[in-house]
């Protein structure tokens, strides 16, 4: 994933609240590489990862917990109308 499809990405899932995306490259003396993803929602937090899809992973799975969340004290048949 490019950085601009991530970008684009979070903003989709941030639904107008204010977002981050940043990305680092650590290259050592030894030629090793370490990379940095780094998502941000304001109000949910942030998520890293080596690669994209790993921040996104774990930002989708908080923004399912946060989503299930939202009625925490409704029982499921409830929410339904039964």
């Amino acid at each position: 994933m490019k950085f601009s499809e991530a970008k684009d990405k979070l903003k989709e899932l941030a639904r107008g609240r204010h977002h981050h995306v940043a990305f680092e490259l650590d290259e050592f003396s030894s030629g090793r590489t370490e990379t940095a993803c780094t998502l941000y929602i304001n109000g949910l937090g942030s998520e890293s990862g080596s690669t994209w899809e790993e921040a996104f992973t774990k930002l989708e799975n908080r923004l399912g917990k946060e989503r299930v969340e939202e009625f925490p004290d409704i029982e499921p048949k409830q929410a339904v109308g039964r």
